[in-house]
């Protein structure tokens, strides 16, 4: 008897030292599903949303989602930039908006480069090469910024200079 209880002892403190990195908080690498919504903040209510009751309410939160996909984080500060680069506008469907068009670019500060995605095509004239710009309001996600509708992008002071290694345009 006092192996098997030796043996269950033995089996309780495997588990008490497995279970403690489980209950840690969950940062999406292989942790379970119930342990990462756990952890995650509730999803914010949308403030101007009205809540219909035939509606289901994970139909109402997803929409929100959808617009700010995770990981994509606002910036508000300004940020100025020198256009290294910048495609042609292209069309691309949404389910939100429909067709609508878009340009990618690229462009750098004095420390790095950014790719960016122009979800408002009408900023094109701004982003010609070798235009020092200034952009409020813009999402960052994984060094790509996305610049929208409610952003604003002008053009820099003339006296402002930026300056861009060789080495970071060559990276670009």
């Amino acid at each position: 008897q006092k192996r098997k209880t030796a043996a269950r002892g033995t089996a309780a403190s495997k588990k008490n030292k497995v279970a403690p990195p489980q209950t840690g908080p969950a940062c999406g690498l292989g942790g379970s599903t119930s342990a990462a919504a756990a952890w995650l903040p509730p999803p914010p209510a949308p403030a101007a949303a009205p809540v219909f009751p035939a509606l289901p309410q994970s139909q109402t939160v997803k929409a929100p989602h959808q617009a700010a996909p995770r990981g994509r984080v606002l910036q508000q500060g300004p940020l100025t930039v020198l256009v290294l680069k910048a495609m042609e506008p292209f069309e691309y469907e949404s389910p939100e908006e429909g067709k609508t068009r878009m340009f990618h670019a690229t462009v750098a500060t004095p420390t790095q480069f950014f790719h960016v995605k122009v979800l408002n095509s009408s900023l094109k004239e701004k982003f010609t090469k070798e235009n020092i710009i200034t952009i409020l309001d813009y999402y960052e996600c994984r060094g790509i910024l996305e610049i929208n509708k409610t952003s604003s992008v002008y053009q820099a002071d003339p006296s402002q200079l930026i300056v861009v290694p060789n080495s970071i345009i060559k990276r670009a």
